[in-house]
């Protein structure tokens, strides 16, 4: 073992390590507050009260609705009754998310930015990861 091998397992280096790393924690968390702020911000601010046009409308109007009608395929409410196959994919996750604020009180048109937001921000700290390991 080479004396740097054993200086660089010392605690007391590891210690002064994390000393030096705190500028670029907290230059890394205002990346990730900017980023945020990007992603959420003008999401948030266009077209305020309005909910956009979207395929399945009851996640915005009646999200209860539509998770408890979600977890048959049969609906018996749509004409005679129908297999209903689209259904199935808002269980997981935009369901659940959209069921949670609307639990919070928060408006259709909201929560649907909001989950436009999120996934913005997602992709943003998907590039983020793959520019570092580049």
């Amino acid at each position: 073992m080479s004396a740097a091998e054993i200086s660089s397992r010392d605690p007391r280096a590891i210690g002064e390590g994390s000393a030096r790393s705190r500028p670029g924690a907290l230059r890394r968390f205002g990346g990730y507050a900017l980023l945020a702020a990007l992603s959420y911000i003008p999401v948030l601010l266009s077209d305020p009260g309005r909910v956009a046009a979207d395929t399945k409308s009851y996640l915005s109007l009646d999200v209860g609705r539509l998770m408890e009608r979600a977890w048959s395929m049969w609906d018996p409410n749509i004409g005679l009754g129908t297999v209903t196959h689209q259904n199935i994919g808002y269980l997981f996750p935009m369901g659940p998310f959209y069921w949670v604020l609307n639990a919070l009180g928060a408006s259709g048109a909201v929560t649907q930015r909001i989950w436009l937001g999120t996934i913005i921000f997602a992709a943003g700290l998907g590039m983020l990861y793959l520019f570092r390991t580049l």
